[in-house]
């Protein structure tokens, strides 16, 4: 109703009628002015709507729990989180705790024991629940005490599963980037301008030998004294230009640990602004390289070494290709000059024993030769080599000896390869493996040897394949490019040096060479050349 004012007022009105005589009746009644309380009412009602409306907009689940009575009141978003709940509407906290992770029970329990007692104002606590799907999600239960004497409690239920397996994966990286730093002796420090302190990380306190009851926070001179003398106005200088020229510096130093030992650093610093401080920071990284350094001197020295083997091995190839051969052949030249007619059959027995060492010798000579040569040659520029030229030429001039012996020639040589090579190595495998097949040719067969020619994206491969004597590879397989090594006493002219010759010579132009054999049925010597790209 409105008031003289004209303002609507809430009226609560109570009457009652009173029978006067058989016509007459009164009406008696109270008016009370209710507009403040049902203003109150209206305000609560916009309050509700204002709530339905926030929790239908937010994320969060709210919860309620009566440890009193046990009840345990959840908010219908929790429902579209978790399935076997919908039909409970007292759910009693047991109930609750076994959709809850085993290992997170007890968290729950404590937390709300605690927390009737007084001994905690809140609970915060981080929970996996049971899903549909058969799995666990993480989620944050918020909350505080209502009604201490009536042990209501309450809060809202967040999910937090993104966010959990965000930081695990983040535990996880700094757990690994840890560990991989203690690996590789990578540890991290940071200079602050102001204090002119240096924080290091754990592995750069391991780097120095300094346990973790001594660690303390050092100044820039106190971490320069751990470097060596020669290195320490090194460092100064590098550090004063990355200060005031911001230039970033990569140097290997070395120091002297806590403990005495000598170490090598690389060091690695850059200068940064850092945009929450606005101040500019110089930070860096230290990798213990110590083991390098040494391996890398360990290399030096051996190549030192081999240098000098080296250069005596040409030494020696030099005595032996001029001065030895010289000496022999003065020698065998001598023995030449004898008349050998009026000596006795004694004597003539001795000279022609003469004769035979002289040419042993002569030969043993050549053959030194031959070995030394190959080492002799530091470095050779390759050249295009045509390897069905070359077959075609070494096979012309053993025409003769294959007929001779009654050997059958297959050539299997489609088109042509061209390799990275030297000729005359390349003629001189061919030669070899050719010789090779006709001298260890097998008497009681039909003979035949097949070449054939094929390549495939790095290598031209070419076979030489024989229905010869064969090797017992089980026997001498680790013998079979060795110096001096013979498989067959009965064949002429076998020195052993061939196959040891043919495989330095192909290895020396990057190639390969494999064998398979089978005594009584023949070889097949497979040469893999490098080809010209």
């Amino acid at each position: 109703m409105k008031n003289f004012e004209g303002s609507l007022r809430w009226i609560h009105d109570t009457s009652m009628s009173i029978q006067l005589d058989g016509e007459d009746f009164l009406i008696e009644g109270i008016a009370s002015d209710i507009t403040a309380n049902k203003n109150f009412q209206n305000s609560i009602q916009e309050l509700n709507k204002r709530y339905d409306t926030a929790m239908k907009a937010s994320s969060d689940a709210i919860w309620e729990y009566d440890g009193t009575k046990d009840k345990l009141i959840l908010s219908k978003h929790f429902f579209n989180w978790i399935d076997g709940y919908t039909h409970l509407r007292n759910l009693k906290l047991d109930e609750f705790r076994k959709h809850i992770h085993p290992e997170d029970q007890q968290k729950l329990s404590h937390l709300i024991t605690n927390l009737f007692n007084s001994k905690f104002q809140d609970i915060d606590v981080d929970l996996r629940i049971h899903l549909t799907d058969n799995q666990y999600k993480w989620f944050n239960l918020k909350g505080g005490i209502i009604d201490l004497s009536a042990q209501i409690i309450a809060g809202s239920i967040s999910e937090i599963h993104l966010r959990k397996q965000n930081e695990q994966e983040l535990l996880k990286a700094k757990s690994l980037f840890s560990e991989a730093s203690k690996l590789a002796k990578l540890g991290a420090w940071e200079l602050d301008f102001d204090s002119g302190k240096v924080k290091w990380s754990d592995v750069t306190y391991q780097i120095h030998d300094i346990e973790d009851e001594e660690r303390k926070s050092f100044n820039v001179e106190e971490a320069i004294n751990f470097y060596s003398s020669k290195d320490k106005d090194r460092i100064r200088q590098a550090l004063d230009e990355a200060i005031h020229n911001n230039k970033s510096y990569d140097e290997i130093y070395q120091l002297v640990s806590a403990k005495g030992k000598s170490k090598w650093v690389r060091c690695i610093a850059k200068v940064e602004f850092d945009q929450d401080t606005r101040k500019r920071k110089i930070f860096g990284i230290i990798q213990d390289i110590t083991q390098d350094i040494l391996f890398k001197e360990k290399q030096n020295n051996l190549l030192e070494l081999t240098k000098n083997q080296n250069s005596r091995l040409k030494n020696f190839a030099y005595i032996v290709s001029h001065n030895l051969r010289s000496h022999a052949s003065n020698f065998s030249s001598l023995l030449n000059l004898f008349k050998i007619e009026n000596l006795d059959s004694e004597d003539k027995e001795i000279f022609e024993m003469l004769n035979t060492s002289s040419s042993n010798l002569l030969q043993t000579i050549e053959d030194l030769s031959k070995v030394a040569g190959l080492y002799q040659k530091d470095h050779v520029d390759f050249t295009k080599v045509s390897l069905k030229d070359t077959l075609i030429q070494v096979i012309n001039s053993q025409t003769g000896t294959i007929k001779e012996n009654n050997i059958t020639l297959h050539l299997n040589i489609d088109k042509d390869v061209i390799v990275k090579g030297l000729p005359s190595y390349v003629e001189s495998i061919f030669f070899n493996l050719v010789s090779n097949a006709i001298k260890y040719a097998n008497p009681t067969k039909d003979k035949w040897l097949r070449i054939s020619l094929t390549e495939n994206k790095k290598h031209a491969i070419i076979q030489f394949e024989d229905n010869g004597l064969g090797i017992d590879l089980k026997t001498h397989g680790d013998d079979v490019f060795k110096m001096y090594k013979i498989f067959h006493r009965n064949t002429k002219g076998s020195r052993g040096l061939g196959l040891f010759i043919t495989k330095n010579q192909i290895e020396f132009m990057k190639g390969k060479i494999d064998v398979k054999s089978h005594v009584g049925k023949g070889s097949t010597f497979t040469v893999y050349f490098k080809k010209m790209q």
